[in-house]
C-alpha cells in the first residue's frame, strides 16, 4: 500500500485541513509563490516520489484552476505514484450545453486539461451536469452533499415542510432539490433562466 500525501491550494486551505485530518494526516508541504510578473511557482518541498498523493483546490476562477494544473504536473514530476484532484468546486461546468453555435463546450474540455497535467483520478461535489462524468477519458467520480444537507435541514429547521422555498440558478438544481427534500409536496420553486454569460 502506497503513504498517503495530502496537498493544499490556496483557495481554501481550510477545508483541506479538515479533510486531512479527518483521515489522520496532516497537509504536505507544498510551496505556492508568485513572481513579479504574476506567473505561478508551485514546488513540493518533500519527497513523494511513490507516493498517493492528493491535491486539494476548489476552483473559483481561472487562476484557481491553472494553480490546480500546476500543483498536479508539479506533483506528476516529482514521480508520485498517483495523483488524484479533489475538487470541491468546480468552475465551468455550467457551460456543457451549447445554447447558440460557437459556444464553448468548457465542461468537457476541463476533464481533458486534468488529465493532460497528469491527473489519474477526479473527484468533485456536486456538478451542475454529472453527465460530464461518463463523457470523459479519466476516472473522474461526483460526490453529492444532498443527503447530508436534507438530514441537516430536516433536523434543525422546524418548519421546512410549510416554509420551504427552493432557490436554483437552473431548473435541474431546483428539480433536484425539490425531488430530495418533499417529491411530493407543494413547495415554491424559484430558478433563473440563464442562456448567457
Amino acid at each position: 500500500m502506497h503513504q498517503i500525501k495530502i496537498f493544499s491550494g490556496l483557495c481554501n486551505p481550510d477545508l483541506a485541513k479538515k479533510i486531512a485530518k479527518h483521515f489522520g494526516e496532516e497537509l504536505g508541504n507544498i510551496q505556492i509563490n508568485r513572481f513579479l510578473s504574476q506567473e505561478l511557482h508551485v514546488k513540493v518541498a518533500e519527497d513523494i516520489c511513490g507516493k498517493d498523493v492528493y491535491v486539494i483546490q476548489s476552483c473559483c476562477s481561472s487562476d484557481d484552476l491553472l494553480e490546480l494544473l500546476i500543483m498536479i504536473d508539479t506533483c506528476r514530476n516529482a514521480l508520485a505514484w498517483r495523483v488524484t484532484a479533489v475538487i470541491p468546486y468546480l468552475t465551468y461546468m455550467r457551460q456543457h450545453t451549447q445554447f447558440q453555435y460557437g459556444d464553448p463546450l468548457t465542461a468537457k474540455m476541463l476533464p481533458r486539461l486534468l488529465k493532460a497535467a497528469g491527473a489519474d483520478h477526479v473527484m468533485t461535489m456536486d456538478l451542475n451536469c454529472s453527465s460530464v462524468v461518463d463523457q470523459t477519458h479519466i476516472s473522474m467520480e461526483n460526490i453529492s452533499a444532498e443527503p447530508a444537507m436534507v438530514q441537516w435541514i430536516k433536523q434543525n429547521i422546524l418548519e421546512w415542510k410549510d416554509k420551504g422555498i427552493i432557490l436554483s440558478t437552473d431548473d435541474v438544481g431546483g428539480e433536484r432539490g425539490h425531488q430530495e427534500l418533499c417529491p411530493c409536496d407543494p413547495w415554491y420553486l424559484l430558478t433563473l433562466q440563464r442562456n448567457t454569460p
